[in-house]
């Protein structure tokens, strides 16, 4: 029975290599917290961290530049696009697949062009062309992307910044009330609202 049209396929998502820097440096977080002396900087350096990852997890976005591998199970049919759900995307490092014999295969470029501008990222086939058959197995088709604003904090919107520093400020005047939920307060929801898709930049 052939596929219907439209139907699904199924996708994974996998952060391969993070981020080299954080957009936020200890002292810029420390500064916006108004917190003094070097006591709890190991803490708040990890606060920075889990603050920018939540951030990224909950909007779909990557901050820094970081490389990311989807998985499908075949190449889509309708529409005929992959879509790079990891937002800004940088570009796409290469596509890779299956074929029916089972060997290993690398997508030649120049039959898609890459949509870095919208978001989500979009991969369409150019005029005149077709996806290739793959084998009928478990992510038979590999898309490896880089994501982010660029590669050093100076690439990332003072926004982005801003969340994450005010984030920070949040969990650290916090750090003892246990009843406290990552994702439950009103700050992050109101973060996380300003930085999804369609609502930044």
């Amino acid at each position: 029975m052939g596929e219907a049209v439209g139907e699904p396929v199924h996708s994974s998502w996998k952060r391969v290599a993070g981020p080299s820097v954080e957009p936020v440096t200890l002292a810029e977080a420390k500064s916006s917290a108004r917190i003094d002396g070097t006591a709890e900087d190991d803490a708040i350096t990890a606060m920075i961290k889990e603050a920018r990852e939540d951030l990224e997890a909950a909007t779909a976005r990557a901050f820094i530049s970081q490389t990311w591998r989807l998985m499908l199970d075949r190449f889509p049919s309708c529409p005929p696009e992959i879509e790079l759900k990891v937002c800004p995307v940088l570009a796409v490092t290469g596509i890779t697949y299956i074929d029916p014999a089972g060997d290993s295969q690398t997508l030649d470029a120049t039959k898609y062009v890459v949509d870095a501008q919208s978001e989500p990222g979009r991969i369409r086939l150019k005029s005149g062309q077709s996806w290739p058959a793959v084998d009928p197995r478990i992510n038979a088709v590999t898309v490896t992307f880089t994501a982010g604003y660029g590669t050093s904090a100076s690439d990332v919107p003072e926004n982005v910044k801003r969340a994450i520093k005010l984030l920070v400020g949040d969990r650290y005047r916090h750090r003892d009330a246990t009843s406290v939920r990552k994702g439950d307060d009103d700050l992050f929801q109101k973060l996380v609202r300003l930085l999804s898709w369609g609502a930044y930049p």
